[in-house]
């Protein structure tokens, strides 16, 4: 079981999901808003997770981190940021952030097995990344 802080604060990044679904639904005339919000934080999220392994590398092995991993870790920033191009189809968008997302949470859960990831942390990132893709998705659907 994650440490209470540590899961209450990973859940309140579902917070602004819930907003802007919530407003895409109550005011039509802002679900475009809200839909390029929802990508931009879905994009954020993903890079802030890439950190969290880059961060997880060099605590691992401080003074020789393995380079194939910190480059790894790189990727969900670079990928976050071309799903917001303006010229990509919000589907396109939409299906990138999900691949990115599904691969963080499969690396997550090797890592949760090798030991270099709390035990918890597969589960924990396993049910958030299920509600916030599926947020997401709720979203672009309103979108």
């Amino acid at each position: 079981m994650p440490p209470r802080s540590t899961l209450l604060l990973s859940a309140s990044g579902l917070l602004p999901f819930l907003l802007f679904l919530l407003v895409a639904v109550r005011a039509p005339d802002r679900q475009p808003a809200m839909l390029q919000l929802a990508l931009t934080y879905a994009a954020l999220t993903s890079s802030f997770l890439g950190g969290v392994r880059w961060g997880a590398e060099l605590h691992r092995a401080p003074e020789r981190p393995v380079a194939w991993r910190l480059a790894l870790a790189a990727v969900p920033s670079v990928l976050g940021l071309v799903a917001l191009l303006p010229t990509l189809a919000v589907r396109h968008a939409l299906a990138l952030l999900t691949v990115t997302a599904i691969a963080q949470l499969l690396w997550d859960r090797q890592a949760s097995r090798d030991g270099s990831m709390p035990a918890w942390n597969a589960r924990m990132r396993g049910a958030l990344t299920m509600l916030g893709l599926a947020l997401l998705v709720a979203i672009v659907g309103k979108g």
